[in-house]
Protein backbone atom coordinates (compact mmCIF):
# COMPACT_ATOMS: atom_id res chain seq x y z
CA UNK A 1 0.00 0.00 0.00
CA UNK A 2 3.00 2.35 0.42
CA UNK A 3 4.05 1.93 -2.74
CA UNK A 4 1.02 2.55 -4.29
CA UNK A 5 0.56 5.89 -1.95
CA UNK A 6 2.15 7.99 -4.75
CA UNK A 7 0.20 7.23 -7.48
CA UNK A 8 -2.96 7.58 -5.69
CA UNK A 9 -1.75 11.13 -4.48
CA UNK A 10 -0.68 12.44 -7.63
CA UNK A 11 -3.62 11.63 -9.48
CA UNK A 12 -5.88 13.27 -6.32
CA UNK A 13 -3.29 16.51 -6.72
CA UNK A 14 -3.73 16.38 -10.76
CA UNK A 15 -7.36 17.05 -10.27
CA UNK A 16 -7.61 19.40 -7.83
CA UNK A 17 -9.09 22.36 -9.69
CA UNK A 18 -6.26 25.41 -10.46
CA UNK A 19 -8.02 28.04 -8.08
CA UNK A 20 -7.79 25.84 -5.15
CA UNK A 21 -4.13 24.74 -5.55
CA UNK A 22 -2.56 27.89 -3.36
CA UNK A 23 -4.40 26.49 -0.78
CA UNK A 24 -3.70 22.91 -1.13
CA UNK A 25 -0.35 23.96 -1.31
CA UNK A 26 -0.82 26.02 2.02
CA UNK A 27 -2.05 23.27 4.13
CA UNK A 28 0.78 20.37 2.68
CA UNK A 29 2.84 23.00 3.82
CA UNK A 30 1.25 23.39 7.36
CA UNK A 31 1.20 19.87 8.38
CA UNK A 32 4.72 19.35 7.12
CA UNK A 33 6.01 22.05 9.20
CA UNK A 34 3.54 20.66 12.52
CA UNK A 35 5.68 17.69 12.31
CA UNK A 36 9.30 19.28 12.19
CA UNK A 37 8.00 21.12 15.13
CA UNK A 38 6.74 17.96 17.16
CA UNK A 39 10.11 16.07 15.74
CA UNK A 40 8.01 13.53 13.71
CA UNK A 41 6.77 12.07 17.27
CA UNK A 42 3.48 14.30 17.68
CA UNK A 43 1.91 10.83 19.25
CA UNK A 44 3.55 11.23 22.26
CA UNK A 45 1.96 14.50 23.87
CA UNK A 46 -0.96 14.00 22.56
CA UNK A 47 -1.47 10.36 23.84
CA UNK A 48 -2.46 8.42 20.46
CA UNK A 49 0.24 7.46 18.11
CA UNK A 50 -2.20 7.65 14.88
CA UNK A 51 -1.55 11.51 14.84
CA UNK A 52 2.59 10.37 13.64
CA UNK A 53 1.24 8.62 10.86
CA UNK A 54 -1.25 11.39 9.89
CA UNK A 55 1.94 13.83 9.55
CA UNK A 56 4.04 11.00 8.22
CA UNK A 57 1.78 10.95 5.61
CA UNK A 58 1.79 14.81 4.47
CA UNK A 59 5.86 14.76 5.10
CA UNK A 60 6.36 11.63 3.45
CA UNK A 61 8.16 9.61 6.29
CA UNK A 62 8.09 6.25 4.78
CA UNK A 63 9.21 5.48 8.23
CA UNK A 64 6.07 6.25 9.79
CA UNK A 65 3.67 4.65 6.80
CA UNK A 66 5.53 1.31 6.39
CA UNK A 67 4.29 -0.77 9.34
CA UNK A 68 5.58 -3.56 8.56
CA UNK A 69 9.13 -3.45 6.28
CA UNK A 70 10.65 -6.67 4.68
CA UNK A 71 13.84 -4.68 4.25
CA UNK A 72 16.03 -4.29 7.35
CA UNK A 73 17.75 -0.98 6.62
CA UNK A 74 20.20 1.00 9.33
CA UNK A 75 22.57 3.43 9.09
CA UNK A 76 22.72 5.47 5.26
CA UNK A 77 20.91 3.09 3.40
CA UNK A 78 17.90 3.73 5.78
CA UNK A 79 18.94 7.82 5.17
CA UNK A 80 18.75 7.21 1.75
CA UNK A 81 15.46 5.40 1.80
CA UNK A 82 13.64 8.42 2.73
CA UNK A 83 14.04 9.48 -0.78
CA UNK A 84 12.28 7.12 -2.31
CA UNK A 85 8.25 8.33 -1.44
CA UNK A 86 9.37 11.56 -3.13
CA UNK A 87 10.84 10.09 -5.82
CA UNK A 88 7.75 8.12 -6.44
CA UNK A 89 5.65 11.24 -6.38
CA UNK A 90 7.99 12.50 -8.93
CA UNK A 91 7.67 9.07 -10.98
CA UNK A 92 4.44 9.13 -10.92
CA UNK A 93 3.60 12.73 -12.24
CA UNK A 94 6.23 12.28 -15.19
CA UNK A 95 4.22 9.15 -16.07
CA UNK A 96 0.58 10.77 -15.90
CA UNK A 97 2.23 13.61 -18.05
CA UNK A 98 3.79 11.19 -20.67
CA UNK A 99 0.94 9.39 -20.84
CA UNK A 100 -1.74 12.48 -21.79
CA UNK A 101 0.58 13.73 -24.13
CA UNK A 102 1.18 10.32 -25.98
CA UNK A 103 -2.22 9.59 -25.89
CA UNK A 104 -4.47 12.21 -26.32
CA UNK A 105 -7.64 10.80 -27.16
CA UNK A 106 -7.79 10.35 -23.49
CA UNK A 107 -8.42 13.57 -22.08
CA UNK A 108 -12.03 13.00 -23.25
CA UNK A 109 -12.53 10.84 -20.41
CA UNK A 110 -11.34 13.06 -18.16
CA UNK A 111 -13.66 15.99 -16.03
CA UNK A 112 -14.68 18.71 -18.40
CA UNK A 113 -12.67 21.62 -16.35
CA UNK A 114 -9.33 19.41 -17.32
CA UNK A 115 -10.48 18.33 -20.81
CA UNK A 116 -10.96 22.11 -21.66
CA UNK A 117 -7.16 22.68 -20.74
CA UNK A 118 -4.67 22.40 -22.59
CA UNK A 119 -2.26 19.20 -21.40
CA UNK A 120 1.10 21.43 -20.22
CA UNK A 121 -1.11 24.06 -18.55
CA UNK A 122 -2.83 21.53 -16.75
CA UNK A 123 0.00 19.76 -15.39
CA UNK A 124 2.00 23.16 -14.72
CA UNK A 125 -0.74 24.31 -12.05
CA UNK A 126 -0.19 20.58 -10.93
CA UNK A 127 2.99 20.85 -10.55
CA UNK A 128 3.68 23.73 -8.47
CA UNK A 129 1.33 21.37 -6.12
CA UNK A 130 3.62 18.33 -6.36
CA UNK A 131 6.65 20.56 -5.83
CA UNK A 132 5.40 22.02 -2.60
CA UNK A 133 4.46 18.70 -1.58
CA UNK A 134 8.29 16.90 -2.30
CA UNK A 135 10.12 19.77 -1.53
CA UNK A 136 10.26 19.54 2.26
CA UNK A 137 11.14 15.87 2.54
CA UNK A 138 13.79 15.98 0.40
CA UNK A 139 15.38 18.73 1.54
CA UNK A 140 15.04 17.48 4.69
CA UNK A 141 16.45 13.88 3.94
CA UNK A 142 19.42 15.67 2.03
CA UNK A 143 20.40 17.61 4.88
CA UNK A 144 20.24 14.53 7.49
CA UNK A 145 23.24 13.26 5.09
CA UNK A 146 25.23 15.99 5.89
CA UNK A 147 24.22 17.26 9.22
CA UNK A 148 27.57 16.48 10.94
CA UNK A 149 28.20 16.96 14.94
CA UNK A 150 31.55 16.72 16.59
CA UNK A 151 32.22 13.96 19.16
CA UNK A 152 35.29 13.59 20.93
CA UNK A 153 36.97 15.45 18.54
CA UNK A 154 35.80 12.92 15.55
CA UNK A 155 33.14 14.29 12.85
CA UNK A 156 30.06 11.79 12.75
CA UNK A 157 26.90 12.20 10.95
CA UNK A 158 24.54 13.29 13.85
CA UNK A 159 21.57 10.79 12.77
CA UNK A 160 24.28 8.16 12.01
CA UNK A 161 26.83 8.26 14.61
CA UNK A 162 28.62 5.47 13.73
CA UNK A 163 29.95 6.66 10.33
CA UNK A 164 32.36 9.47 10.55
CA UNK A 165 31.31 12.84 7.71
CA UNK A 166 32.88 12.69 4.79
CA UNK A 167 34.93 9.04 4.78
CA UNK A 168 34.88 6.35 2.01
CA UNK A 169 31.36 5.19 3.22
CA UNK A 170 29.71 8.75 3.83
CA UNK A 171 31.29 10.40 0.50
CA UNK A 172 28.81 9.25 -1.98
CA UNK A 173 25.62 10.14 -0.04
CA UNK A 174 27.58 13.23 0.83
CA UNK A 175 27.58 14.33 -2.84
CA UNK A 176 24.33 13.05 -4.01
CA UNK A 177 22.62 14.96 -0.86
CA UNK A 178 24.71 17.81 -2.00
CA UNK A 179 23.19 17.41 -5.72
CA UNK A 180 19.74 17.74 -4.36
CA UNK A 181 20.13 20.77 -2.55
CA UNK A 182 21.73 22.75 -5.19
CA UNK A 183 18.77 21.73 -7.05
CA UNK A 184 16.35 22.70 -4.93
CA UNK A 185 17.83 25.83 -3.57
CA UNK A 186 19.25 27.44 -5.62
CA UNK A 187 18.88 25.92 -9.35
CA UNK A 188 15.26 26.34 -9.11
CA UNK A 189 14.37 28.90 -7.56
CA UNK A 190 16.82 30.76 -9.16
CA UNK A 191 15.89 30.35 -12.75
CA UNK A 192 12.12 30.39 -11.75
CA UNK A 193 12.47 34.20 -10.55
CA UNK A 194 14.63 35.24 -13.51
CA UNK A 195 12.24 33.47 -15.66
CA UNK A 196 9.25 35.66 -13.86
CA UNK A 197 11.43 38.55 -13.43
CA UNK A 198 11.80 38.71 -17.65
CA UNK A 199 7.79 38.02 -18.11
CA UNK A 200 7.83 40.81 -16.28
CA UNK A 201 9.73 43.80 -18.22
CA UNK A 202 7.96 42.41 -21.23
CA UNK A 203 5.07 42.95 -19.55
CA UNK A 204 3.67 38.91 -20.04
CA UNK A 205 2.79 38.88 -15.91
CA UNK A 206 -1.27 38.82 -16.39
CA UNK A 207 -3.60 40.76 -14.17
CA UNK A 208 -7.37 39.82 -13.87
CA UNK A 209 -8.54 42.58 -16.38
CA UNK A 210 -6.20 41.71 -19.19
CA UNK A 211 -6.53 38.29 -21.28
CA UNK A 212 -3.39 39.02 -23.78
CA UNK A 213 -2.31 35.71 -22.49
CA UNK A 214 -5.49 33.50 -23.27
CA UNK A 215 -4.20 32.34 -26.70
CA UNK A 216 -0.50 31.49 -25.71
CA UNK A 217 -0.57 28.92 -24.29
CA UNK A 218 3.39 29.26 -23.23
CA UNK A 219 2.56 32.41 -21.10
CA UNK A 220 -0.61 30.47 -19.44
CA UNK A 221 1.84 27.70 -18.36
CA UNK A 222 4.24 30.28 -16.73
CA UNK A 223 0.79 31.62 -15.15
CA UNK A 224 0.89 28.66 -13.08
CA UNK A 225 3.93 30.43 -10.69
CA UNK A 226 2.33 33.32 -10.26
CA UNK A 227 -1.63 33.01 -10.32
CA UNK A 228 -2.34 32.63 -6.46
CA UNK A 229 -0.05 36.26 -6.12
CA UNK A 230 -1.02 39.85 -6.56
CA UNK A 231 0.85 41.10 -9.87
CA UNK A 232 3.35 43.22 -7.98
CA UNK A 233 3.96 39.59 -6.03
CA UNK A 234 4.99 37.44 -9.23
CA UNK A 235 8.21 36.39 -7.80
CA UNK A 236 6.86 35.23 -4.56
CA UNK A 237 6.87 31.33 -5.55
CA UNK A 238 10.74 31.65 -5.09
CA UNK A 239 10.39 33.53 -1.81
CA UNK A 240 7.68 30.59 -0.59
CA UNK A 241 10.82 28.26 -1.55
CA UNK A 242 13.15 29.88 0.27
CA UNK A 243 10.93 30.64 3.11
CA UNK A 244 10.46 26.50 3.24
CA UNK A 245 14.02 26.13 2.91
CA UNK A 246 14.80 28.21 6.21
CA UNK A 247 12.43 26.49 8.00
CA UNK A 248 13.72 22.77 7.49
CA UNK A 249 17.15 24.38 7.81
CA UNK A 250 16.78 25.29 11.48
CA UNK A 251 14.81 22.94 12.55
CA UNK A 252 17.69 20.27 11.57
CA UNK A 253 20.57 22.06 12.60
CA UNK A 254 19.28 23.58 15.88
CA UNK A 255 19.17 20.72 17.27
CA UNK A 256 23.16 20.86 18.14
CA UNK A 257 22.17 23.62 20.39
CA UNK A 258 21.36 23.73 24.24
CA UNK A 259 17.86 23.52 24.35
CA UNK A 260 17.23 26.92 25.97
CA UNK A 261 19.76 28.80 23.01
CA UNK A 262 17.61 26.39 20.38
CA UNK A 263 14.01 27.53 21.74
CA UNK A 264 15.16 31.28 22.23
CA UNK A 265 15.90 30.66 18.46
CA UNK A 266 13.24 28.94 17.75
CA UNK A 267 11.13 31.66 18.88
CA UNK A 268 12.97 34.06 17.49
CA UNK A 269 12.76 33.00 13.41
CA UNK A 270 8.98 31.50 13.93
CA UNK A 271 7.75 35.09 15.33
CA UNK A 272 9.86 36.93 12.63
CA UNK A 273 8.62 34.50 9.96
CA UNK A 274 4.77 34.47 11.43
CA UNK A 275 4.67 38.32 11.64
CA UNK A 276 5.66 38.52 7.53
CA UNK A 277 3.01 36.16 7.09
CA UNK A 278 0.42 37.89 9.04
CA UNK A 279 1.01 41.76 7.54
CA UNK A 280 2.73 40.99 3.87
CA UNK A 281 -0.21 39.57 2.11
CA UNK A 282 1.04 38.13 -1.70
CA UNK A 283 -1.88 36.28 -2.04
CA UNK A 284 -5.10 37.55 -4.27
CA UNK A 285 -8.07 35.67 -2.95
CA UNK A 286 -9.66 36.84 0.48
CA UNK A 287 -9.74 32.58 1.47
CA UNK A 288 -6.12 32.30 0.86
CA UNK A 289 -5.39 35.86 2.77
CA UNK A 290 -7.41 34.55 5.59
CA UNK A 291 -5.46 30.93 5.58
CA UNK A 292 -2.32 32.41 5.48
CA UNK A 293 -2.59 34.39 8.35
CA UNK A 294 -4.85 31.54 10.85
CA UNK A 295 -1.60 28.89 9.63
CA UNK A 296 0.97 31.35 10.70
CA UNK A 297 -0.41 32.07 14.27
CA UNK A 298 -1.08 28.07 14.55
CA UNK A 299 2.42 27.50 14.02
CA UNK A 300 3.80 30.22 16.80
CA UNK A 301 1.37 28.82 19.35
CA UNK A 302 2.10 25.20 18.39
CA UNK A 303 5.72 25.76 18.86
CA UNK A 304 5.51 27.70 22.02
CA UNK A 305 3.02 24.74 23.57
CA UNK A 306 6.05 21.93 22.49
CA UNK A 307 8.52 23.99 24.24
CA UNK A 308 6.37 24.16 27.46
CA UNK A 309 5.80 20.40 27.27
CA UNK A 310 8.97 19.89 26.90
CA UNK A 311 10.61 21.69 29.06
CA UNK A 312 8.10 21.35 31.88
CA UNK A 313 8.79 18.46 33.87
CA UNK A 314 4.72 18.55 35.47
CA UNK A 315 3.07 19.67 32.44
CA UNK A 316 -0.68 20.09 32.42
CA UNK A 317 -2.27 17.91 29.41
CA UNK A 318 -2.71 20.15 26.64
CA UNK A 319 -3.56 17.63 24.24
CA UNK A 320 -7.27 19.24 23.10
CA UNK A 321 -5.81 22.68 23.08
CA UNK A 322 -2.51 21.37 20.17
CA UNK A 323 -5.86 19.44 18.24
CA UNK A 324 -7.84 22.28 18.06
CA UNK A 325 -5.15 24.29 16.65
CA UNK A 326 -3.98 22.26 14.64
CA UNK A 327 -7.25 21.90 13.11
CA UNK A 328 -9.04 24.93 13.35
CA UNK A 329 -7.65 26.53 10.28
CA UNK A 330 -8.53 23.50 8.25
CA UNK A 331 -12.09 24.00 9.28
CA UNK A 332 -12.79 27.75 9.45
CA UNK A 333 -11.44 27.43 6.00
CA UNK A 334 -13.83 25.00 4.99
CA UNK A 335 -16.36 26.80 6.12
CA UNK A 336 -15.41 30.20 4.34
CA UNK A 337 -15.04 28.34 1.29
CA UNK A 338 -18.74 27.07 1.34
CA UNK A 339 -19.89 30.04 2.32
CA UNK A 340 -18.18 31.78 -0.74
CA UNK A 341 -19.81 29.08 -2.72
CA UNK A 342 -23.13 29.75 -1.91
CA UNK A 343 -22.69 33.64 -2.38
CA UNK A 344 -21.27 33.11 -5.88
CA UNK A 345 -23.67 30.19 -7.02
CA UNK A 346 -26.87 32.64 -5.34
CA UNK A 347 -25.19 35.73 -7.07
CA UNK A 348 -25.23 33.71 -10.61
CA UNK A 349 -29.27 32.94 -9.90
CA UNK A 350 -30.21 36.24 -8.81
CA UNK A 351 -27.83 37.76 -12.31
CA UNK A 352 -29.43 35.36 -14.55
CA UNK A 353 -32.94 36.11 -13.39
CA UNK A 354 -32.24 39.84 -13.97
CA UNK A 355 -31.03 39.43 -16.76
CA UNK A 356 -33.43 37.33 -18.50
CA UNK A 357 -35.81 39.89 -16.91
CA UNK A 358 -34.07 42.85 -19.50
CA UNK A 359 -33.67 40.70 -22.12
CA UNK A 360 -37.23 39.89 -22.60
CA UNK A 361 -38.24 43.64 -21.95
CA UNK A 362 -35.70 44.26 -24.81
CA UNK A 363 -36.44 42.38 -27.32
CA UNK A 364 -40.11 43.13 -26.76
CA UNK A 365 -39.66 46.51 -27.32
CA UNK A 366 -37.20 45.92 -29.94
CA UNK A 367 -39.99 44.45 -31.74
CA UNK A 368 -42.06 47.74 -31.40
CA UNK A 369 -39.47 49.38 -32.95
CA UNK A 370 -39.34 46.97 -36.41
CA UNK A 371 -39.27 49.57 -39.67
CA UNK A 372 -41.46 48.84 -42.49
CA UNK A 373 -40.34 50.83 -45.78
CA UNK A 374 -42.79 51.05 -48.70
CA UNK A 375 -42.29 52.82 -51.89
CA UNK A 376 -43.99 56.40 -51.97
CA UNK A 377 -45.14 57.76 -55.42
CA UNK A 378 -45.45 61.55 -56.14
CA UNK A 379 -46.43 62.12 -59.70
CA UNK A 380 -45.57 58.74 -60.87
CA UNK A 381 -41.93 58.96 -59.57
CA UNK A 382 -40.77 56.97 -56.74
CA UNK A 383 -39.26 59.10 -53.53
CA UNK A 384 -37.27 55.86 -52.19
CA UNK A 385 -38.47 54.30 -48.66
CA UNK A 386 -40.40 56.23 -46.34
CA UNK A 387 -40.82 55.29 -42.69
CA UNK A 388 -44.73 53.67 -42.27
CA UNK A 389 -46.83 56.04 -40.00
CA UNK A 390 -47.97 52.50 -38.19
CA UNK A 391 -43.92 52.94 -36.24
CA UNK A 392 -45.73 55.38 -33.55
CA UNK A 393 -48.65 53.48 -33.13
CA UNK A 394 -46.60 50.32 -32.51
CA UNK A 395 -44.79 52.17 -30.02
CA UNK A 396 -47.45 53.83 -28.01
CA UNK A 397 -48.53 49.87 -28.00
CA UNK A 398 -45.28 48.52 -26.63
CA UNK A 399 -45.25 50.96 -24.30
CA UNK A 400 -48.46 50.48 -22.80
CA UNK A 401 -47.86 46.39 -22.37
CA UNK A 402 -44.23 46.60 -21.54
CA UNK A 403 -42.88 45.45 -17.66
CA UNK A 404 -42.74 48.74 -14.98
CA UNK A 405 -38.85 49.91 -15.57
CA UNK A 406 -37.95 50.62 -11.88
CA UNK A 407 -36.82 54.40 -10.81
CA UNK A 408 -33.49 53.54 -10.04
CA UNK A 409 -31.48 51.09 -12.37
CA UNK A 410 -27.66 50.27 -12.16
CA UNK A 411 -25.94 51.85 -15.11
CA UNK A 412 -25.30 48.35 -16.80
CA UNK A 413 -28.90 48.46 -17.28
CA UNK A 414 -29.33 51.29 -18.68
CA UNK A 415 -27.16 51.00 -21.23
CA UNK A 416 -28.73 47.32 -22.29
CA UNK A 417 -31.88 49.36 -22.50
CA UNK A 418 -30.14 51.85 -24.65
CA UNK A 419 -28.93 49.59 -26.97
Amino acid sequence: MTLLLPFIATGAIIFVPKYHAAEIEQLIFYFQAINLIFDGDVGAVLGWDGFNNLLALFSLNIDGLAFHCPIALEGISKQLFRFLLPFMILLAFLSYYTVLKVFPCLKRHLPEYMAIQNIDVLFARSFTIIFSFVFMPLVEAALVLINCDRVEGVNVLYFVPNVQCYSSEHVGSAVFAGIILITLLFVYPFGLLIVLTYLWRLNRISTDNDAHFKNNPKDQVYEAFYMPYRPKFFYMESVVIWERAVIVLIFTFLNHMKDGVAAIAYLTIFGTFCFTRAYIQPYKKLLQVYLNRELSIGFLVLLAIRQYVKYEPEAQNVAPLIVLIMFLPVVNHGLRWIRQGYLERHHIDTSNTRGQMLSEFHSKYSSANDVSYAPVHTNGISRGASVSLSIGKGIRQSMMNAPTVPTVMKSADLALLAT
